[in-house]
């Protein structure tokens, strides 16, 4: 008797030649989502590989997809990390200062343009505090004026002078907020007071902090 086909045998081939079909097919779907989706939506992809097949048996080489997906985004980040500040040194890469250059110009502007509006109203305000606070915001943009027309040494002395003042009055603001708090505990104000006057304190904080941050 001869033996045509061994039907076990050949099962087992056309299981594993579709084995080796879906895993190169998985491979090439993480592959487009890695580099046209990103990393994360990659991982994501290889995470949702089901756990089990319709037939219930384990979904093959499943561990094996999302270790080589893990893989790829570990080694890519730390590759990025060491390599992209040495590749910029190598090549010499620098900041053209444009923004720079037009933000400076753009808070010129725009300071000149309050110190003349203050200035268009002083005399139409009689009351000698009214008038003493005009001055007092002319001379404040008229620092801003001299900072961002001033050269970069000039500039780095009114940020050192900016940011001492900026220091002293969050200095001051932990000192009201102290003060406030004791108040609170020794029921000289009540719960509505404390919240109108942190709120009060909150935005004043707000901006000296953003003064800080803008002009670093």
């Amino acid at each position: 008797m001869h033996q045509y086909s061994n039907q076990p045998e050949v099962v087992k081939r056309s299981i594993d030649e579709f084995m080796r079909t879906l895993l190169e097919a998985v491979i090439i779907v993480l592959a487009v989502s890695f580099f046209s989706l990103g990393f994360r939506t990659g991982l994501v992809v290889a995470l949702s590989i089901p756990l089990v097949t319709a037939s219930g048996t384990p979904f093959p080489f499943r561990e094996l997809i999302i270790l080589l997906a893990a893989s790829v985004i570990v080694i890519t980040l730390l590759v990025n990390g060491f390599t992209l500040p040495w590749v910029i040194r190598w090549l010499e890469v620098r900041g053209d200062g444009i923004a720079e250059r037009e933000e400076r110009a753009a808070r010129l502007a725009t300071a000149q343009a309050a110190a003349t509006a203050i200035r268009q109203e002083l005399p139409r305000i009689t009351e000698a505090s009214e008038r003493d606070y005009a001055n007092a915001l002319i001379d404040e943009y008229e620092r801003r004026i001299q900072r961002d027309s001033a050269n970069a040494d000039r500039r780095r002395q009114f940020d050192a002078v900016r940011d001492a003042e900026r220091r002293l009055r969050l200095a001051a603001l932990r000192a009201e907020r102290d003060e406030l708090m004791q108040l609170r505990e020794s029921d000289v104000i009540n719960d509505e007071v404390l919240r109108i006057i942190q709120s009060d304190l909150d935005h004043v904080e707000s901006l000296v902090s953003g003064s800080g941050r803008r002009g670093s």
